[in-house]
């Protein structure tokens, strides 16, 4: 049993991880090895070769199966291609560095490598197999999809994708200049990922003094650490640490004290911003970055957060009653923060 990597086999790793997100990103396309690997797996399954039906996108395989059935397209179950990479690059460097699979499972494990370098989605049926091409263009940037100008993926029939900093957001997201965004438009946004690349594209600063919120407290990260040092939690940034949990996470007590003090070396603070939007309560934590000198971060926290201890308890749930909030009640539960 491998319990840890060589210093070796941690280089192979991250070559592979390259390798394998080369595989993910890669737009060529080849129909033939396609086919053939799908026609196997078929097989193994008792199946004749099914008729293959290629399109230019997965929108294009929904839109031909309701032009050719009639039907709505309601069909969840699908393998992705040359996105399941990320688990077949992880199997195929546990069995190079030793890992023993039984024949046949190396076998599949082979085939779905292969596949993974020849097409995108792709949906089976009984009789018939729908196969999306890859797309023909891929904006990536720090190894997430992005792009800030366009779309970040294209397909060969003209469906578009669009991501910020890895997350898929609505076209008007990117399209819109930010000085068009309003503030408010936050507010409408249910998803929470998109609403941070929102906040992100409009600018907090601009946020803050245009819903016109007011400065609640202020904090840098040594008043905060010298504030707080209660037992043995440990604060890394806006991250706290229990001393017991220390061990799960991989992180020593030393290690914690130490990226603290480098974040208080670097001016490190935090404010809290409160006010209304149409009678609702806004709370916005704005935190400096601890990672890069000089970057700033806005977040909104829940409505009942008056103090930064507990807006930073919020985003981290800790010392929140039974673990998390009391959605029902519609209320923040930190009576006693670290304790």
């Amino acid at each position: 049993m491998i319990k840890e990597l060589t210093k070796e086999q941690e280089k192979l790793l991250i070559q592979r991880r390259k390798e394998g997100l080369c595989v993910g990103f890669d737009t060529t396309t080849h129909k033939e090895q396609a086919e053939a690997v799908i026609t196997k797996f078929y097989k193994l399954l008792k199946y004749k070769e099914p008729t293959f039906v290629w399109c230019g996108s997965p929108e294009g395989i929904r839109q031909r199966y309701e032009k050719e059935t009639g039907e709505k397209w309601n069909k969840t179950f699908n393998f992705w291609g040359s996105l399941d990479t990320y688990w077949i690059t992880f199997y195929k460097f546990c069995e190079e560095i030793g890992v023993k699979y039984d024949s046949k499972n190396s076998e599949l494990l082979e085939l779905w490598h292969q596949l993974s370098k020849t097409c995108f989605w792709w949906y089976p049926f009984e009789l018939v197999c729908f196969v999306s091409k890859k797309p023909i263009s891929i904006n990536i940037a720090n190894e997430r999809l992005h792009s800030e100008t366009g779309p970040s993926i294209i397909f060969e029939d003209g469906f578009k994708i669009y991501n910020l900093n890895g997350v898929k957001v609505p076209e008007w997201v990117v399209m819109t200049p930010a000085e068009d965004i309003e503030s408010s438009a936050i507010f409408k946004e249910q998803n929470v990922e998109v609403r941070q690349e929102l906040i992100r594209k409009i600018g907090g600063k601009r946020i803050v003094k245009e819903l016109e919120l007011k400065e609640v407290e202020t904090l840098t990260g040594e008043e905060l650490y010298n504030t707080y040092p209660v037992g043995k939690y440990y604060q890394q940034g806006d991250v706290w640490f229990a001393g017991k949990n220390i061990e799960n996470l991989g992180v020593g007590l030393d290690k914690c004290e130490q990226l603290t003090q480098i974040a208080i070396r670097q001016g490190v603070f935090y404010k809290l911003y409160a006010g209304e939007l149409q009678n609702l309560p806004i709370r916005i934590l704005r935190m400096g970055n601890p990672s890069v000198t000089g970057d700033e971060h806005f977040e909104f926290v829940f409505k009942t957060c008056n103090t930064i201890i507990e807006a930073i308890g919020f985003r981290n749930q800790f010392a929140l009653k039974n673990g998390g909030i009391d959605w029902k009640t519609d209320e923040i539960l930190l009576p006693h923060v670290l304790t």
